[in-house]
Protein backbone atom coordinates (compact mmCIF):
# COMPACT_ATOMS: atom_id res chain seq x y z
CA UNK A 1 0.00 0.00 0.00
CA UNK A 2 2.71 2.56 0.98
CA UNK A 3 4.37 1.54 -2.70
CA UNK A 4 1.18 2.25 -4.24
CA UNK A 5 0.86 5.37 -2.69
CA UNK A 6 4.00 6.93 -3.77
CA UNK A 7 3.62 5.95 -7.36
CA UNK A 8 0.85 7.72 -7.35
CA UNK A 9 2.18 10.85 -5.98
CA UNK A 10 4.79 10.22 -8.08
CA UNK A 11 2.56 10.07 -11.27
CA UNK A 12 0.81 13.02 -10.33
CA UNK A 13 4.03 15.46 -9.54
CA UNK A 14 5.03 14.49 -13.45
CA UNK A 15 1.68 15.32 -14.61
CA UNK A 16 2.05 19.22 -12.45
CA UNK A 17 5.62 19.31 -13.68
CA UNK A 18 4.86 18.50 -17.25
CA UNK A 19 1.77 20.80 -17.38
CA UNK A 20 3.16 23.84 -15.60
CA UNK A 21 7.34 23.78 -15.79
CA UNK A 22 8.32 22.02 -19.10
CA UNK A 23 5.25 23.75 -20.89
CA UNK A 24 4.84 20.30 -22.92
CA UNK A 25 1.12 20.48 -22.32
CA UNK A 26 -1.97 23.09 -22.22
CA UNK A 27 -1.60 25.19 -19.25
CA UNK A 28 -4.75 26.68 -18.71
CA UNK A 29 -8.20 25.21 -16.54
CA UNK A 30 -10.33 23.38 -18.06
CA UNK A 31 -14.06 24.16 -17.83
CA UNK A 32 -16.83 21.74 -19.37
CA UNK A 33 -19.38 24.50 -19.08
CA UNK A 34 -17.61 27.19 -20.36
CA UNK A 35 -20.75 28.04 -22.75
CA UNK A 36 -22.49 29.50 -19.77
CA UNK A 37 -19.72 31.71 -19.08
CA UNK A 38 -17.49 32.44 -22.21
CA UNK A 39 -16.33 35.05 -20.16
CA UNK A 40 -13.44 33.42 -18.43
CA UNK A 41 -12.44 32.32 -22.11
CA UNK A 42 -12.79 35.70 -23.92
CA UNK A 43 -12.91 38.54 -22.23
CA UNK A 44 -14.56 40.51 -25.26
CA UNK A 45 -17.93 38.97 -23.48
CA UNK A 46 -18.39 41.95 -21.31
CA UNK A 47 -21.14 44.90 -22.48
CA UNK A 48 -22.47 42.73 -24.53
CA UNK A 49 -25.21 41.91 -22.44
CA UNK A 50 -27.36 44.84 -21.33
CA UNK A 51 -27.80 43.46 -17.71
CA UNK A 52 -24.67 42.41 -15.03
CA UNK A 53 -24.42 38.91 -14.34
CA UNK A 54 -22.37 36.92 -11.76
CA UNK A 55 -20.92 33.08 -12.43
CA UNK A 56 -18.96 30.82 -10.09
CA UNK A 57 -17.38 27.80 -11.44
CA UNK A 58 -15.98 25.01 -9.50
CA UNK A 59 -14.09 21.95 -12.04
CA UNK A 60 -13.29 18.54 -9.70
CA UNK A 61 -10.90 16.83 -12.03
CA UNK A 62 -10.23 12.88 -11.88
CA UNK A 63 -12.39 12.17 -8.48
CA UNK A 64 -10.40 9.30 -6.83
CA UNK A 65 -7.35 10.15 -8.36
CA UNK A 66 -4.77 11.64 -5.33
CA UNK A 67 -4.56 15.45 -5.67
CA UNK A 68 -6.52 15.62 -8.42
CA UNK A 69 -6.51 19.55 -9.76
CA UNK A 70 -9.38 21.74 -9.16
CA UNK A 71 -10.22 24.88 -10.50
CA UNK A 72 -12.41 27.74 -8.80
CA UNK A 73 -12.84 31.09 -10.88
CA UNK A 74 -15.37 33.98 -9.73
CA UNK A 75 -16.43 36.27 -12.56
CA UNK A 76 -18.54 39.29 -12.60
CA UNK A 77 -19.30 41.25 -15.95
CA UNK A 78 -21.84 44.16 -17.73
CA UNK A 79 -22.08 47.32 -19.63
CA UNK A 80 -20.63 50.35 -18.22
CA UNK A 81 -24.25 52.07 -17.82
CA UNK A 82 -27.76 52.04 -18.97
CA UNK A 83 -27.03 55.72 -21.23
CA UNK A 84 -23.52 53.87 -22.61
CA UNK A 85 -24.08 49.97 -24.05
CA UNK A 86 -20.93 50.51 -26.51
CA UNK A 87 -18.33 49.72 -23.24
CA UNK A 88 -18.44 46.73 -20.91
CA UNK A 89 -16.22 45.92 -18.14
CA UNK A 90 -15.60 42.63 -15.99
CA UNK A 91 -13.17 41.14 -13.43
CA UNK A 92 -12.25 37.74 -12.57
CA UNK A 93 -10.67 35.68 -10.33
CA UNK A 94 -9.43 32.02 -10.34
CA UNK A 95 -7.47 29.62 -8.40
CA UNK A 96 -6.15 26.81 -10.45
CA UNK A 97 -4.32 24.36 -8.27
CA UNK A 98 -2.52 21.01 -9.26
CA UNK A 99 -0.93 20.03 -6.31
CA UNK A 100 2.29 20.72 -5.23
CA UNK A 101 1.66 23.40 -7.90
CA UNK A 102 -1.14 26.13 -8.07
CA UNK A 103 -1.97 29.73 -9.51
CA UNK A 104 -4.28 32.19 -8.33
CA UNK A 105 -4.66 35.12 -10.61
CA UNK A 106 -6.63 38.56 -10.82
CA UNK A 107 -7.99 39.89 -14.06
CA UNK A 108 -9.58 43.19 -14.97
CA UNK A 109 -11.22 43.39 -18.80
CA UNK A 110 -12.85 46.52 -20.55
CA UNK A 111 -14.86 45.88 -23.95
CA UNK A 112 -15.74 48.19 -26.51
CA UNK A 113 -18.28 47.06 -29.37
CA UNK A 114 -19.13 48.49 -32.50
CA UNK A 115 -22.24 47.78 -35.02
CA UNK A 116 -21.27 45.88 -38.48
CA UNK A 117 -24.86 45.98 -39.45
CA UNK A 118 -28.60 46.18 -38.25
CA UNK A 119 -28.39 42.75 -36.50
CA UNK A 120 -24.24 42.20 -36.06
CA UNK A 121 -21.82 43.95 -33.66
CA UNK A 122 -18.01 43.45 -32.55
CA UNK A 123 -16.60 43.61 -29.38
CA UNK A 124 -13.05 44.14 -28.58
CA UNK A 125 -11.45 43.56 -25.08
CA UNK A 126 -8.19 43.84 -23.37
CA UNK A 127 -7.46 42.12 -19.69
CA UNK A 128 -4.91 43.03 -17.49
CA UNK A 129 -4.18 41.26 -13.89
CA UNK A 130 -1.28 39.32 -11.91
CA UNK A 131 -1.74 35.90 -10.77
CA UNK A 132 0.30 33.80 -7.89
CA UNK A 133 2.46 30.99 -8.94
CA UNK A 134 3.38 28.44 -6.01
CA UNK A 135 5.27 25.38 -6.06
CA UNK A 136 4.54 23.58 -2.65
CA UNK A 137 7.60 20.98 -2.27
CA UNK A 138 6.40 19.64 0.91
CA UNK A 139 3.60 17.82 -0.37
CA UNK A 140 6.07 15.77 -2.39
CA UNK A 141 7.04 12.46 -1.07
CA UNK A 142 10.77 11.28 -2.58
CA UNK A 143 12.48 8.37 -1.28
CA UNK A 144 15.95 10.20 -1.90
CA UNK A 145 17.08 13.03 -2.37
CA UNK A 146 16.79 15.69 -5.62
CA UNK A 147 18.14 18.90 -6.40
CA UNK A 148 15.65 19.30 -9.02
CA UNK A 149 12.71 19.23 -6.44
CA UNK A 150 12.62 21.71 -3.86
CA UNK A 151 11.65 20.69 -0.68
CA UNK A 152 9.78 24.03 0.42
CA UNK A 153 7.93 26.94 -0.36
CA UNK A 154 8.04 28.31 -3.88
CA UNK A 155 6.07 31.80 -4.59
CA UNK A 156 5.90 34.49 -7.40
CA UNK A 157 3.72 36.78 -8.53
CA UNK A 158 3.38 37.27 -12.27
CA UNK A 159 1.70 39.91 -14.64
CA UNK A 160 -1.14 38.09 -16.64
CA UNK A 161 -3.09 39.73 -19.87
CA UNK A 162 -5.28 38.28 -22.27
CA UNK A 163 -6.67 39.38 -25.78
CA UNK A 164 -10.34 38.87 -27.27
CA UNK A 165 -12.58 39.41 -30.13
CA UNK A 166 -16.25 38.70 -30.43
CA UNK A 167 -18.62 39.06 -33.53
CA UNK A 168 -22.33 38.62 -32.47
CA UNK A 169 -25.42 38.59 -33.04
CA UNK A 170 -28.89 37.00 -31.40
CA UNK A 171 -28.58 34.12 -33.21
CA UNK A 172 -24.54 33.08 -33.58
CA UNK A 173 -21.46 34.05 -31.82
CA UNK A 174 -17.99 33.68 -33.25
CA UNK A 175 -14.67 34.76 -31.42
CA UNK A 176 -11.20 34.64 -30.62
CA UNK A 177 -8.57 35.14 -27.64
CA UNK A 178 -5.38 34.86 -26.29
CA UNK A 179 -4.33 33.86 -23.10
CA UNK A 180 -0.53 34.01 -21.32
CA UNK A 181 -0.17 36.94 -23.27
CA UNK A 182 2.84 37.76 -21.14
CA UNK A 183 4.61 34.65 -21.58
CA UNK A 184 5.84 34.89 -18.02
CA UNK A 185 8.57 32.83 -16.46
CA UNK A 186 9.34 30.95 -13.13
CA UNK A 187 12.28 29.01 -11.56
CA UNK A 188 10.45 26.43 -8.66
CA UNK A 189 14.23 25.83 -7.38
CA UNK A 190 16.02 29.42 -7.30
CA UNK A 191 18.13 28.33 -4.42
CA UNK A 192 20.12 25.75 -6.81
CA UNK A 193 23.26 27.38 -8.50
CA UNK A 194 23.82 24.54 -10.64
CA UNK A 195 20.51 23.33 -11.18
CA UNK A 196 17.86 25.25 -13.26
CA UNK A 197 14.04 24.20 -13.15
CA UNK A 198 12.55 27.21 -15.35
CA UNK A 199 8.98 27.07 -16.56
CA UNK A 200 7.80 29.20 -18.71
CA UNK A 201 3.54 30.09 -19.91
CA UNK A 202 2.35 29.51 -23.42
CA UNK A 203 0.31 31.81 -24.89
CA UNK A 204 -3.27 29.66 -25.66
CA UNK A 205 -5.46 30.65 -27.93
CA UNK A 206 -9.01 29.83 -27.91
CA UNK A 207 -11.39 30.19 -31.16
CA UNK A 208 -15.18 29.71 -29.67
CA UNK A 209 -18.22 29.63 -31.96
CA UNK A 210 -21.96 29.18 -31.24
CA UNK A 211 -24.96 28.91 -33.24
CA UNK A 212 -28.92 29.05 -31.55
CA UNK A 213 -31.43 27.41 -33.64
CA UNK A 214 -35.13 28.26 -32.19
CA UNK A 215 -37.78 25.45 -33.40
CA UNK A 216 -40.53 27.34 -31.43
CA UNK A 217 -41.65 29.45 -28.68
CA UNK A 218 -40.83 26.34 -26.00
CA UNK A 219 -37.65 24.81 -27.65
CA UNK A 220 -34.44 25.76 -28.82
CA UNK A 221 -30.77 24.18 -29.60
CA UNK A 222 -27.29 25.89 -29.30
CA UNK A 223 -24.29 24.43 -31.40
CA UNK A 224 -21.31 25.78 -29.51
CA UNK A 225 -17.76 24.49 -30.29
CA UNK A 226 -14.10 25.30 -28.93
CA UNK A 227 -10.61 25.22 -30.04
CA UNK A 228 -7.77 24.97 -28.22
CA UNK A 229 -4.34 25.56 -29.60
CA UNK A 230 -1.04 26.07 -27.63
CA UNK A 231 1.72 28.35 -29.48
CA UNK A 232 3.74 26.58 -31.76
CA UNK A 233 1.71 24.08 -31.44
CA UNK A 234 4.06 21.92 -29.13
CA UNK A 235 0.89 19.74 -27.88
CA UNK A 236 -1.92 18.46 -30.31
CA UNK A 237 -5.18 21.32 -30.83
CA UNK A 238 -7.85 20.30 -28.62
CA UNK A 239 -11.52 20.62 -29.87
CA UNK A 240 -14.65 20.80 -27.88
CA UNK A 241 -18.28 19.98 -29.52
CA UNK A 242 -21.37 20.88 -27.18
CA UNK A 243 -25.21 20.38 -28.45
CA UNK A 244 -27.82 21.66 -25.50
CA UNK A 245 -31.66 21.99 -25.80
CA UNK A 246 -33.09 24.36 -24.11
CA UNK A 247 -36.76 24.30 -22.49
CA UNK A 248 -38.39 27.72 -22.64
CA UNK A 249 -34.96 29.74 -21.73
CA UNK A 250 -35.24 28.30 -18.40
CA UNK A 251 -33.55 24.55 -18.31
CA UNK A 252 -31.14 22.80 -20.64
CA UNK A 253 -29.70 19.90 -20.92
CA UNK A 254 -26.79 19.07 -23.13
CA UNK A 255 -23.90 16.66 -24.24
CA UNK A 256 -20.53 17.47 -25.22
CA UNK A 257 -17.24 16.03 -26.91
CA UNK A 258 -13.71 17.03 -25.90
CA UNK A 259 -10.90 15.28 -27.96
CA UNK A 260 -8.15 13.38 -26.54
CA UNK A 261 -9.72 13.40 -23.24
CA UNK A 262 -13.86 13.14 -22.01
CA UNK A 263 -17.58 13.30 -22.68
CA UNK A 264 -19.62 15.47 -20.44
CA UNK A 265 -23.36 15.08 -19.65
CA UNK A 266 -25.01 18.87 -18.76
CA UNK A 267 -27.87 19.64 -17.32
CA UNK A 268 -29.10 23.31 -15.36
CA UNK A 269 -32.26 25.46 -14.53
CA UNK A 270 -32.87 29.18 -14.34
CA UNK A 271 -34.68 29.98 -11.31
CA UNK A 272 -37.03 32.92 -11.11
CA UNK A 273 -34.93 34.54 -14.25
CA UNK A 274 -32.43 35.29 -12.19
CA UNK A 275 -30.73 32.62 -10.45
CA UNK A 276 -28.44 30.05 -12.31
CA UNK A 277 -27.18 26.48 -11.91
CA UNK A 278 -25.52 23.79 -13.36
CA UNK A 279 -23.60 20.36 -13.17
CA UNK A 280 -21.38 18.59 -15.46
CA UNK A 281 -20.33 15.43 -15.34
CA UNK A 282 -17.40 14.23 -17.64
CA UNK A 283 -16.65 10.97 -18.53
CA UNK A 284 -12.68 10.42 -18.80
CA UNK A 285 -11.77 8.81 -22.35
CA UNK A 286 -7.65 9.35 -21.75
CA UNK A 287 -5.75 6.87 -19.91
CA UNK A 288 -6.20 8.78 -16.92
CA UNK A 289 -10.19 6.47 -17.10
CA UNK A 290 -8.36 3.57 -15.37
CA UNK A 291 -7.51 5.51 -11.91
CA UNK A 292 -9.76 8.03 -11.77
CA UNK A 293 -14.54 7.87 -11.57
CA UNK A 294 -14.45 11.21 -13.94
CA UNK A 295 -14.97 14.70 -13.54
CA UNK A 296 -17.30 17.11 -11.51
CA UNK A 297 -18.05 20.69 -12.34
CA UNK A 298 -20.86 23.33 -11.01
CA UNK A 299 -21.75 26.40 -11.91
CA UNK A 300 -24.03 28.61 -10.32
CA UNK A 301 -24.80 32.28 -11.51
CA UNK A 302 -27.18 35.58 -11.42
CA UNK A 303 -28.48 37.93 -13.53
CA UNK A 304 -29.11 41.68 -12.49
CA UNK A 305 -31.88 44.17 -13.41
CA UNK A 306 -31.67 44.77 -16.88
CA UNK A 307 -30.36 47.98 -17.71
CA UNK A 308 -32.75 50.34 -19.41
Amino acid sequence: MKYLKYMKRLIIFSICMVAMVQSKAQQTPLYSQYMHNPFILNPAVAGTYNYFQIRLNSHLQWIGFPDAPVTTSLSVFGPVSAKNKDMGYGASVYQDMTSPTSRLGLRGAYAYNVALSEYIRASFSAALGFYQFKYDGTNISMRETDNVVKNGVVSEFKPDGMLGVLVYSGLFQVGLSVDNLFNSKFNVNPDQENVTSLGKLTRHYYFMGSYNWRHNRRWNTEYSTIVKAVEGFSVPVQMDFNVTAWYQKTAWFGASYRTLDAVSLLAGYIFNKRIYAGYSFDINLSPIRYYSFGSHEVMIGYRFNTLK
